[in-house]
Parts: C-alpha cells; sequence; structure tokens
C-alpha cells in the first residue's frame, strides 16, 4: 500500500475556490489499470488504435466513480475504455478516421479537481507538442466535473480558453448530493474516500465555461407504491437493486426523482447550455452503457451523444479539384488567402518549360497572373514562396543560367527581378 500522507492545500479553478483544509491525499499512482487488448500500455491518457494519430481534435471520454481506497485497487480497477466498453467503439466509428478518441483513467479516491488539473496538465502538452487544437469532454458522472475542471484550469493556467469546445455531461452531479442524501449514499456506495466527498458539494457555475451538454437519466418510481423499488434498472445485480431502492427513497421521501444515484436537478442544472429530455428507466449505469447495459449502437443516449458530437468538431477543411486544362505536372505550390499558386511543368517532368496558375479556393476560377503560357518565369523556375504581398519563385543556377530570383504583386502587375547575375547555386540566397 502507498503511504498516505495529510497536508493542507488550496485548490483554485476558475473562480472556484475550496477553502484550505485538512485534506488526504494519496501520492500519484505510478501503476494503471490494464487495458484493452491492442491499447497503448497503461497510462493516464490513451488513445483508441483505430483512432486517428493526426487529428487536430480530441474526443475524450471520462469515467466515473469507482470503487478504490488506494493505488493498490486502482491498479484492478476499470481503465477508460472499459468503463466505456460500449460506447467507445460507437464513437470510434463514427469520427474516429478524421478524429482522436481517448480515455482519461485516474483515481477517484481524490477530490475530482485533481484529476482536472492533471487532464488540463495532459491537454495543454497535446496541444503543444501533438497537434490538438481542439477538444471534446465526455463525462460520466464523476468524470463530468473532472472534465468542468480541467476546463478551467486549461482557461486560467494554461490560457487555452478556445481548446475545449464543449462537455457531454452524462449524470453528473452539478448541483451535489443533497445533505438529507448523502448518508444513505455514503453508506451505500460511497465509504469515505476523499473523491467521493468531493461529488457531495458538485461544482457550481464558474466563469467562462464552454458549452455544456447536461443529460439525466431517470427511474419511475412504483405508481402502486411509491415505496417501493423503482422499475426499469439494468439488470438483477447488487448495484440495479440499491439504485431502485435510493430511487424509491429519494421520490418517497425527498419528491426528488433520480436515476438512484444522481438527482435529475443536479443533473441537469440551469446554466447547462443544453438540457436533454430524460431518459426514461435509465439508472445510472446505464447512463453511459446505454439500456439494459447492452452498449448497442442504436441506442437512444448513444444516439444523442453522437449528434452532439457531430455538432461540436470542426468541419474538415475543404478538398479541392483543381483542372488547369494543360497536361502538367507540378512543380511547387503556395498558398496565399484563399488562392493556390500552383508553378507546373508542361509535358514532363521537368520545369524547362513551366507555366504559372492561380486558383481561386473562394471562386474555383483558374487564371495566369503572368498572362498567357506565363512569359517572364525564367530558365528552370522552380521554389515557390509568398510574404503575403508577393509570390517569389527562383529560376536558373544552372549551366549557362544565372541564379535568379524574381517576384510578382499579389495584387496585379508586372514580375520584377530581385537577384540576378549570381553564378554559384541557390544557397544561401533564398
Amino acid at each position: 500500500m502507498h503511504p498516505r500522507f495529510t497536508l493542507k492545500i488550496l485548490v483554485t479553478i476558475g473562480i472556484l475556490a475550496i477553502a484550505t483544509a485538512k485534506v488526504v491525499v494519496t501520492p500519484p499512482c505510478l501503476v494503471y489499470p490494464i487495458g484493452s487488448p491492442g491499447w497503448p500500455l497503461p497510462g493516464p491518457l490513451r488513445q483508441s488504435p483505430t483512432s486517428s494519430v493526426s487529428g487536430a481534435t480530441a474526443i475524450v471520454l471520462i469515467h466515473g466513480w469507482q470503487r478504490t481506497k488506494d493505488c493498490n485497487d486502482f491498479a484492478t480497477a476499470e481503465s477508460g475504455e472499459v468503463y466505456f466498453s460500449g460506447l467507445v467503439p460507437v464513437i470510434d466509428s463514427r469520427f474516429g478516421r478524421d478524429n482522436r478518441v481517448m480515455v482519461f483513467t485516474y483515481p477517484t479516491f481524490n477530490p475530482f479537481q485533481i484529476a482536472g488539473g492533471q487532464l488540463a496538465a495532459l491537454l495543454d502538452d497535446a496541444a503543444q507538442n501533438h497537434g490538438v487544437s481542439s477538444v471534446i469532454f465526455v463525462g460520466h458522472s464523476m468524470g463530468g466535473l473532472v472534465a468542468r475542471a480541467a476546463a478551467q484550469e486549461l482557461t486560467t493556467i494554461y490560457r487555452r480558453p478556445a481548446l475545449v469546445r464543449g462537455i457531454l455531461t452524462l449524470a453528473t452531479p452539478h448541483n451535489g448530493i443533497p445533505r438529507a442524501d448523502q448518508q444513505v449514499v455514503n453508506a451505500i456506495f460511497f465509504g469515505l474516500d476523499q473523491g467521493a466527498q468531493s461529488l457531495f458539494d458538485g461544482l457550481q457555475q464558474q466563469q467562462s465555461e464552454p458549452p455544456i451538454f447536461a443529460y439525466a437519466g431517470y427511474l419511475t418510481p412504483n405508481a402502486r407504491n411509491p415505496l417501493a423499488p423503482c422499475p426499469g434498472t439494468s439488470g438483477s445485480g447488487v448495484i440495479p437493486k440499491v439504485y431502485a431502492l435510493n430511487c424509491a427513497f429519494l421520490a418517497g421521501k425527498f419528491a426528488a426523482p433520480s436515476d438512484g444515484l444522481v438527482q435529475i436537478s443536479s443533473a441537469l442544472p440551469s446554466f447547462a447550455t443544453t438540457v436533454h429530455p430524460l431518459f426514461t428507466n435509465y439508472d445510472h449505469t446505464e447512463m453511459k452503457a446505454g439500456d439494459g447495459g447492452a452498449g448497442l449502437p442504436s441506442d437512444p443516449l448513444f444516439a444523442q451523444i453522437v449528434s452532439d458530437l457531430r455538432g461540436l468538431i470542426p468541419p474538415p477543411a475543404p478538398e479541392f479539384v483543381v483542372s488547369i486544362g494543360c497536361a502538367c505536372n507540378p512543380i511547387s505550390l503556395a498558398v496565399v488567402g484563399t488562392d493556390l499558386i500552383m508553378l507546373v511543368g508542361v509535358g514532363g517532368t521537368s520545369n524547362v518549360v513551366a507555366r504559372l496558375f492561380q486558383f481561386s479556393m473562394a471562386t474555383g476560377a483558374t487564371s495566369e497572373p503572368l498572362g498567357p503560357f506565363s512569359p517572364g518565369l525564367g530558365a528552370l523556375p522552380a521554389q515557390l514562396r509568398s510574404d503575403g504581398n508577393y509570390i517569389y519563385w527562383s529560376s536558373g543556377g544552372f549551366s549557362v543560367y544565372p541564379y535568379t530570383i524574381k517576384r510578382l504583386p499579389v495584387n496585379g502587375g508586372a514580375a520584377e527581378t530581385v537577384v540576378t547575375g549570381v553564378t554559384a547555386g541557390p544557397g544561401g540566397h533564398y
């Protein structure tokens, strides 16, 4: 067992400030749960092996609370892709070709703010060093609070307010768990770990939060006997039975509809950007595994998640098929604004005979900015460049052709010679 230690901490995330208090925090766990076959080695943030390795958007799934008292327990817990064994394949099949599908696995016995800070640091590194330019979170239960905490740190600490495009929260206790119900929930589910206790207060609205799409399950009370277990839970195991009993307790004693664990009023906070209709007869586990825990791709919950993700993922860059009306081979390309400048060889792969074309990606029109058959290119043109004001290219540099640099104003005009008469090659001149 890893040693535990007691310290005083002050956690600040956005406008959230947890007053200085004694908090028992376990040192970072060194061993992570073994994931599914084919996935990367165990670690906190891992990517589906069938999703894009270069996608600019990362869809990050974050699991909820798991009963683990220390790092030894955590090493045998469910990894993120096992926890979301039904949802990950659905998201991967819809979006994995062009986007990264990732899972975040973390020890839940610490307050959710700690996991949020770790996730924010990992995503800052992904943005800085690995080409990730946007992130969408899908968090179940405690995972939704982890996502919101991470988004706040990315904004306030890492200065990346635009990185997170949205957060989908599935049965997340945004408004916490009412005090009257805490003793029951604590006795049945949680024990006394700090992670579970952090859920009791939830996380109120923060400054400059990304769009939040809130989902909630609803178990309908027994119509004949409100104190009888609620029907509609995910199976006959112990946890579904507890959901059914706790649902009846909440509905009968406090008139508080729930999914058997999280009350609807907490899962659907007033500050959510989008509040989805209730998923009736979905208990707390079904809110990440689908109706009956079957994880079917056609499940209404999964269909709504896919719809929200589709609206949040940035559209791919448009693809253009350029026809310039000649049997040409590309020599060099440059982009100027919304125009594509193309230097092409005519009738072969060389640039002995070449032409300069300009293609407008806005209108689809093609032109020759130097005139028909591009007089003035010079001998053996190559190496297009642009500074936004001029289009530059080199010519010559071989045999009897002196090395020359020419340019053409972007907004029209005649070609100009910048450098000429240099007999050496282009090294150091362009």
